[in-house]
């Protein structure tokens, strides 16, 4: 038997808003953000990363407000196979890419919780008006 695979919260890809994930843990390393969730969030990156239990990390977008979330990797891919559209979008990073990783998201602060859902539900109903669904 097939089971089909569900998400408990839908993905919205931001790529194209070019958001950052810092990672101060690895000396304030950036990766390049492809979507997020309420619960997770995937990066594409040239390098290899790995996290065994929750790191602290900001979400930034384009020097505006940082959004501090808790996150701990759950997969990896590497080389991925990646749309021709996002060759536009990450201009000469799209060659350097050489890692997907998917992160499942905690939070620890109410706040820090608040401000990311205010956040998700934005994007949600921007798609929503552009996609009219």
């Amino acid at each position: 038997m097939i089971l089909e695979h569900s998400r408990v919260f839908p993905r919205y890809t931001v790529i194209q808003l070019r958001p950052k994930l810092v990672l101060t843990t690895l000396e304030d390393a950036e990766f390049l953000v492809k979507d997020i969730s309420l619960n997770g969030i995937q990066i594409l990156s040239k390098s290899k990363i790995i996290l065994k239990s929750y790191n602290q990390v900001y979400f930034k977008l384009s020097g505006k407000d940082s959004y501090r979330i808790n996150i701990t990797q759950v997969w990896q891919q590497e080389n991925p196979m990646l749309e021709e559209s996002y060759r536009v979008i990450m201009k000469e990073e799209f060659k350097d890419i050489s890692f997907r990783s998917g992160f499942k998201i905690k939070f620890t602060d109410t706040d820090d919780f608040l401000k990311w859902a205010k956040l998700i539900q934005a994007i949600h109903h921007h798609q929503k008006k552009k996609y009219n669904f």
